[in-house]
């Protein structure tokens, strides 16, 4: 994600702090995301991955080139670029 130029942040259920990319200051794009990796999921034999969503910054999130809030990261889900 760093490295596309086009994301801006990441949330993850991992950190605890959102990490944002800031020599990317023009990206409009936020990550959020969370790895299905506990080991009740592997004791019931089912599959293990991420579920991820994609949403964009407003222009007003975006002035300036400052970090955005996380108000400004939180979004409905009708509001994803992308999901999965």
């Amino acid at each position: 994600m760093k490295g596309s130029g086009k994301c801006r942040a990441l949330i993850s259920e991992e950190e605890e702090e959102v990490i944002y990319f800031d020599e990317h200051k023009d990206a409009k794009y936020i990550v959020a995301c969370d790895p299905i990796d506990g080991s009740s999921n592997l004791d019931a034999g089912v599959s293990v991955g991420t579920i991820f969503a994609i949403s964009r910054l407003s222009d007003e999130a975006m002035k300036d080139g400052k970090r955005p809030k996380v108000e400004d990261m939180l979004k409905a889900g009708t509001d994803l670029i992308a999901s999965g």
